[in-house]
């Protein structure tokens, strides 16, 4: 029977409250449209050249690290309110100024405060980047979220999200950008909660191949994790992940570039083993 996945808000959208954004190309039954709005959208993480628009053909594309630095830049100088408002979360942050592990050319920006009106926020931007930025979902009646798209010298199109928080974001959870001063980052403390939580509450191979990629570059991180998995609905998560064969792994991780299925498999191992671990010391002796 295939597997069929979850359409639910990400960790940090947990009441319900804002919308999902899917993406595209999903191998998963129904896993690239949005069950409220109907919108489909291009998959923002996955580097995929002869799928962006290209007004230079001719002209040879900035590394995917550069093209974000060069998103965040031209976003973060031209509307500073932004910097105020929201931290620069997501893969692309963390892969960009840490881990290096894999692309995700995209931009996710989250709110600080809770259940942010991101509305006001939009017309700043559309006012600063005039021309440069087209809206592709715009905000609900709560302002919860807006998805658009920023145009880059050179013809690249860069995906921008923002999202309105469902809580307060500490600021132990956030470190300075190395790319521009005055930007705050997800910190990789955060990043791996998130994405573990993401592992029980999506279909997404890349989330466990994220994770390896956290621990091997930070075992510090290590027990932090095992703590995570043991605050998990034990009985699902063992699901999701026993759901990973290793053909559906390599099928979900095709889209990525440079990103061995192998390393995911290994991740999902060692998550079940912590796993069980934790539901055998909850039923005690």
């Amino acid at each position: 029977m295939p597997r069929q996945p979850l359409m639910v808000s990400l960790s940090n959208h947990r009441a319900g409250l804002l919308p999902v954004l899917p993406r595209r190309g999903s191998r998963k039954p129904g896993g690239g449209k949005n069950s409220r709005s109907g919108l489909t959208f291009a998959r923002a993480d996955v580097w995929n050249p002869d799928a962006m628009p290209r007004k230079r053909p001719s002209a040879a594309r900035p590394p995917p690290d550069e093209l974000i630095r060069a998103g965040l830049t031209m976003v973060a100088t031209r509307c500073p309110e932004l910097a105020r408002v929201c931290f620069w979360a997501g893969t692309s942050a963390i892969a960009t100024e840490e881990l290096h592990h894999r692309v995700s050319l995209d931009l996710d920006f989250h709110t600080r405060r809770a259940l942010a009106d991101v509305r006001p926020l939009l017309a700043r931007m559309r006012a600063a980047l005039r021309g440069r930025l087209e809206v592709v979902q715009p905000p609900d009646a709560l302002g919860s979220a807006f998805r658009a798209v920023l145009s880059l010298p050179g013809g690249v199109r860069l995906p921008v999200e923002v999202f309105s928080s469902f809580e307060d974001v500490p600021a132990t959870d956030l470190v300075p950008s190395s790319t521009l001063p005055g930007v705050l980052r997800v910190s990789l403390r955060r990043y791996l909660a998130d994405k573990l939580q993401c592992v029980v509450e999506r279909l997404e191979a890349r989330d466990l191949y994220d994770i390896g990629a956290v621990l091997q570059h930070a075992p510090r991180l290590v027990p932090r994790a095992k703590a995570l998995v043991a605050r998990q609905d034990l009985a699902l998560l063992c699901e999701r992940l026993l759901g990973w064969t290793e053909d559906a792994l390599r099928d979900d991780l095709a889209a990525y570039p440079g990103v061995d299925p192998a390393e995911a498999s290994k991740l999902r191992d060692l998550l079940l083993e912590w796993a069980r671990a934790a539901r055998g010391r909850r039923a005690g002796p």
